[in-house]
């Protein structure tokens, strides 16, 4: 029987969870299973435009976002009949594919006239994973083909790499030490190789034309409601930025006392960032770099045998940021300050890959690494004085706790 993942709760207490599935639903050609017209099309699409028979096909992604028009439409059946946003498929010559189409959210408000905004979104993470495989040798999926909407109502697709290996948040747990060991040798390079890139030094997300050509524009954000509206072009302006959006959401509090002790807390902290940003005015700290800006566990493949990482995923969220607000541990290390340790968090379903005691020796680790592999090893370790920027940078009260945990 196999063992279920490993996690550790805010107590350091082990506890055995079951992790994410490998797909949401399957669909084999060989045991007579029938798929749903929504289904079909996707796979008739693809077999057309690459001249190859689909056999199995496995949902990956939650029907909980929405892919194509109407809205009345769901791959699962039942409720909407839309096509999946993310499956794993596998030809008759026995290769594999994932074909992605753009992520609708269902919760976001007037969906219909937000879809040039998916659309966009699809397009920038396509050219930024051609440009990623073509510039670097870090491990994300290339992209093969990319296949036109065949009616008005629907999207296009692009169908690239499968890429193999297993969810670092199903792994990471039941890894022996010496793999963790060697998990924190691949994050240093992969880091190491992520900064060195060169890209416009600007702070915003970055975007890539067809032609190669690469742009910053404003911060695209997972909360669409808070994306920024300009591009910054210092540190201090995009530190004053995060701030001001922090005063105005709710991560402070919803009510009046909550939000004046927040206000109070922003306002302390303001008064010391002007020292701690003058101290941070080394090229190696101001210089811009891509960042994965949703890095989580699920969004990370490793090898389950020498957990060398084989696939960061999903970029479909990314910015342009100064190092020093880019630096940070691996995910599964984060075991550290505000938002990143156990101890102080009082939510009960929040849990950790990694134990307190091998999370602190990793961290050590991993900043060893850093320092043997790159002259800019202060910014990639450091993060700046991150107790502030986790803050300040974040929507909700937690920032860390969604990339470095698994939930129930």
């Amino acid at each position: 029987m196999t063992e279920l993942p490993l996690f550790w709760d805010r107590f350091g207490s082990e506890i055995e969870l079951e992790g994410m599935p490998d797909a949401i639903e399957k669909w084999d050609a060989t045991n007579g299973a029938t798929l749903e017209e929504p289904q079909l099309q996707l796979l008739r699409t693809v077999e057309g435009a690459l001249g190859l028979q689909i056999t199995k096909m496995d949902l990956l992604a939650r029907d909980s976002n929405l892919v194509s028009l109407p809205r009345t439409s769901s791959l699962l059946g039942a409720h909407r009949q839309v096509p999946p946003q993310v499956v794993k498929v596998e030809y008759s010559n026995g290769q594999r594919a994932v074909v992605r189409t753009p992520y609708l959210r269902a919760d976001d408000p007037g969906l219909e006239k937000n879809h040039p905004i998916y659309l966009a979104k699809f397009w920038r993470e396509m050219n930024l994973l051609k440009w990623l495989t073509s510039s670097s040798s870090m491990p994300v999926p290339g992209v093969h083909a990319i296949i036109d909407a065949p009616r008005p109502d629907l999207f296009p697709c692009a169908i690239i790499d499968f890429v193999p290996g297993t969810l670092l948040l199903n792994a990471c747990g039941r890894f022996p030490y010496a793999i963790k060991e060697h998990l924190m040798y691949s994050f240093a390079k992969i880091s190491v190789e992520l900064f060195r890139l060169e890209v416009p030094q600007q702070i915003g997300t970055l975007e890539i034309s067809k032609d190669g050509a690469l742009n910053v524009i404003p911060w695209k954000t997972i909360n669409h409601g808070q994306c920024a509206t300009e591009i910054f072009e210092t540190l201090e302006d995009f530190i004053d930025y995060l701030i001001q959006r922090k005063l105005n959401s709710n991560a402070i509090g919803s009510d009046p006392t909550s939000r004046a002790r927040g206000k109070q807390v922003l306002a302390l902290l303001t008064s010391k960032l002007q020292p701690i940003l003058s101290q941070l005015n080394k090229p190696s700290h101001r210089r811009c770099v891509l960042t994965h800006d949703d890095l989580n566990q699920t969004n990370i493949l490793v090898d389950s045998l020498s957990g060398d990482i084989t696939g960061l995923i999903d970029w479909e969220f990314q910015s342009v940021r100064p190092a020093v607000l880019a630096a940070n541990y691996p995910p599964c290390v984060q075991y550290h300050g505000l938002g990143g340790d156990p101890r102080l968090d009082d939510e009960d379903g929040v849990f950790w890959t990694t134990s307190p005691q091998d999370a602190t020796r990793l961290r050590a680790l991993y900043a060893e690494v850093i320092i043997s592999l790159a002259s800019h090893a202060v910014s990639l370790t450091c993060g700046g004085h991150r107790l502030s920027r986790i803050w300040i940078g974040s929507t909700g009260r937690h920032s860390c706790t969604e990339t470095s945990s698994g939930r129930r």
